[in-house]
C-alpha cells in the first residue's frame, strides 16, 4: 500500500491518494471530497476496492482511493480550481495510466472532468455508478430476507444515506416490494412505520427530508424497528453506540468500511448478520461497465437483483455452516483469488477497448460480457 500527500504550491495540502496495486501496474479508484482529511482512512477504503475488484469478474490491476478538501461553501470558482489543482499535481501519473481516478461520495463527474483537464487528459465516460450500486445492494437486501426467513413483499427497510445510491435503493426496494420505514441524511431522520412515500421522497431527494415536519436527529435512524438496515452514508457511520442501539437484524452496506472500530464485534455480539462491503455494493463497478455497452439498465437492474441474491445466499450458508462471520469467509476466499492473471488483465482491457467499437461490435461485445458476467457471479461462494 502506497500512500501519497498531494500538494498545490497555492493550495498546499490539497489531499492523499492511497494505491493498492503492486509496482508498474495500473490502479483505479474513487476521488472523495472530504472536510478533513483526518476523518478518512484512505488504506481502508483502497483495501476494499482492491477486494471489490477480486470479486468481480472482470479483473483490474489495482485499486486506489483518493480524498480532496472540498469545503461545502466553497465558491464554485474556488472548487474548480482545487479540482484542477489537484488533477496537475497527479498529472504524470493520470496520463500514463498509472492512476484513473473516479467518482466517489461528494465527488460527481463534471468535477472528475476538471481534475482530467487539470492533468491534460482526456477523461473517460463516467456511468452513473449510483445507479448500479444501488441494484446490487438491494440484491444483497433479498439474501437477507432469504436469511432471515422474510418474505421481500413487506420486509422492512431503513436507509442511513441518501444520496445517489441512496435514493436509487429506495426506488429499487420499493419495485421489489420492501416497506421502507426510515430515511436519513446529514439534516436528520424522516420514519414511518407503516411505510414512506417512496415516490414522494425520490422525487424531491435531500430536500424531502430537510423539509418534512416530522424529522427527528439523524442518529435516530438505527434505533427504527427494520429487518434489514443499509448503510448507504460515508464510512464509519456505525460506531459502538449505533451498534448498540440498531434495532435490525441485518446490515447491508452501501457504502464501503461502514463500521468503525468495535462495531462490528457488538453487530456479531448481539446476533446481527453484517455482510461484506466489498461483495454487496460491488455492483456499480460492474453495472457501469456493462451499460457502457448499451445494455438496458432494467435488464441490468433485474441481473444484479439475481446475481446478488444468489452470490450473497450462498456466502450467507456456508458462512453459518463453518461458524464463521460472512465477512471473514468472503474475505477468504477473494484474498486467495486477489492477483489476476495476465491473461485476465489482457481481456479486461480488451473488453474495455470494444465498448467504444462501432455499433454492432460493441452490442455483440457487450452480450458476451454480460454473460460472462451471469456465469461468473452464478459460480462465486459455490463449494468446491
Amino acid at each position: 500500500m502506497r500512500l501519497l500527500e498531494v500538494r498545490d504550491d497555492g493550495f498546499g495540502l490539497l489531499g492523499r491518494l492511497a494505491v493498492a496495486a503492486p509496482p508498474g501496474r495500473s490502479a483505479t479508484g474513487g476521488v472523495r471530497a472530504v472536510e478533513r482529511l483526518d476523518r478518512v482512512d484512505l488504506e481502508a477504503l483502497a483495501a476494499t476496492m482492491a477486494r471489490k475488484y477480486a470479486f468481480l469478474p472482470f479483473p483490474k490491476n489495482g485499486a486506489a482511493k483518493a480524498a480532496i478538501v472540498l469545503p461545502p461553501a466553497a465558491p464554485r470558482d474556488e472548487r474548480r480550481a482545487r479540482l484542477r489543482a489537484f488533477g496537475r499535481a497527479l498529472a504524470e501519473d493520470v496520463r500514463s495510466g498509472r492512476y484513473r481516478p473516479w467518482t466517489d461520495i461528494g465527488t460527481t463527474a463534471e468535477d472528475l472532468r476538471e481534475i482530467y483537464a487539470g492533468a491534460g487528459a482526456p477523461a473517460p465516460e463516467f456511468g452513473d455508478s449510483g445507479v448500479f450500486t444501488a441494484y446490487s445492494v438491494a440484491g444483497a437486501g433479498l439474501a437477507a430476507c432469504d436469511a432471515l426467513g422474510v418474505a421481500p413483499a413487506g420486509a422492512r427497510a431503513a436507509i442511513q444515506g441518501f444520496g445517489s445510491v441512496g435514493r436509487e435503493l429506495a426506488a429499487s426496494l420499493s419495485r421489489l416490494g420492501f416497506r421502507v420505514v426510515a430515511l436519513a441524511n446529514r439534516a436528520g431522520c424522516v420514519a414511518a412505520p407503516s411505510g414512506i412515500d417512496v415516490g414522494s421522497a425520490v422525487a424531491r431527494g435531500d430536500r424531502w427530508i430537510e423539509e418534512g415536519g416530522l424529522r427527528g436527529p439523524r442518529e435516530e435512524v438505527v434505533r427504527v424497528p427494520c429487518d434489514v438496515f443499509f448503510a448507504c452514508a460515508d464510512a464509519r457511520v456505525l460506531d459502538a453506540p449505533a451498534a448498540e442501539a440498531l434495532a435490525a437484524r441485518v446490515v447491508v452496506p452501501g457504502a464501503n468500511d461502514p463500521c468503525a472500530p468495535g462495531a462490528q464485534e457488538i453487530l456479531a455480539r448481539r446476533g446481527v448478520l453484517l455482510l461484506p462491503d466489498f461483495v454487496a455494493n460491488a455492483g456499480g463497478i460492474l453495472g457501469s461497465f456493462l451499460s457502457s455497452f448499451g445494455l438496458d439498465r432494467a435488464r441490468l437492474e433485474r441481473f444484479e437483483h439475481e446475481a446478488w441474491r444468489g452470490a450473497c445466499r450462498r456466502l450467507i450458508v456456508r458462512a453459518r455452516r463453518r461458524g464463521i462471520p460472512p465477512l471473514a469467509l468472503a474475505r477468504e476466499e477473494v484474498d486467495a483469488a486477489r492477483d489476476p492473471s495476465r491473461l485476465g488483465r489482457k481481456l479486461h482491457g480488451a473488453f474495455y477497448r470494444l465498448a467504444r467499437a462501432p455499433g454492432t461490435l460493441r452490442r455483440l461485445a457487450g452480450e458476451v460480457a454480460f454473460a460472462w458476467a451471469r456465469r461468473a457471479l452464478g459460480d462465486r461462494f459455490r463449494e468446491r
